[in-house]
């Protein structure tokens, strides 16, 4: 996170009128962009500086529908919406992930990104007396974008090998 720094117009980002002190637009702006940061961090983005124009993968209408998807997001798809990312290993689908959750976030949205195996150690670990663990899956529940990354390639979630989560994830996603 970057310190803050005052613009030539304020104190220390107040403005001083009287004997009333006014937040100055450069502190606003401040505050504004760390609690974005904070936001991402939280969502388990690592990389600030990522954005469409990122997107190196060959299929850009893939990138423009995502685009129109993070532009009407608070409207059109606020509740009960879900969206899948299929294509094959190299692709670009983690990057066309993380920028659409990026996105949502900088439009007010709370989100996470959660790899398919994490969430499937969360939910089959909920039973136990762990305060960390529940409090991870009320935060996953409540969430208003959750990204759930890897979660159809069978060599990276044991999920497929056994089939006893399936109904952990059933019940997860049915009473989101």
């Amino acid at each position: 996170m970057t310190k803050f720094q005052p613009c030539s117009k304020c104190d220390n980002g107040y403005i001083f009128q009287n004997d009333i002190a006014i937040r100055c637009g450069c502190l606003k702006k401040y505050q504004q962009e760390l609690k974005f940061e904070i936001s991402l961090m939280k969502a388990g983005i690592e990389s600030f500086n990522l954005d469409f124009s990122k997107y190196k993968g060959k299929n850009t209408l893939s990138k423009d529908r995502l685009i129109q998807y993070c532009e009407h997001i608070n409207d059109k798809y606020s509740t009960n919406s879900h969206l899948y990312l299929v294509g094959r290993n190299g692709t670009q689908k983690t990057t066309l992930a993380k920028c659409l959750l990026k996105e949502c976030i900088y439009q007010g949205k709370t989100g996470k990104f959660i790899l398919m195996s994490d969430l499937v150690d969360i939910l089959t670990d909920v039973y136990s007396d762990n305060p960390t663990r529940n409090s991870e899956l009320d935060f996953l529940r409540t969430v208003d974008v959750l990204v759930i990354d890897d979660a159809f390639d069978k060599n990276k979630v044991t999920l497929y090998k056994s089939g006893y989560q399936l109904s952990f994830i059933d019940r997860f996603i049915r009473n989101r």
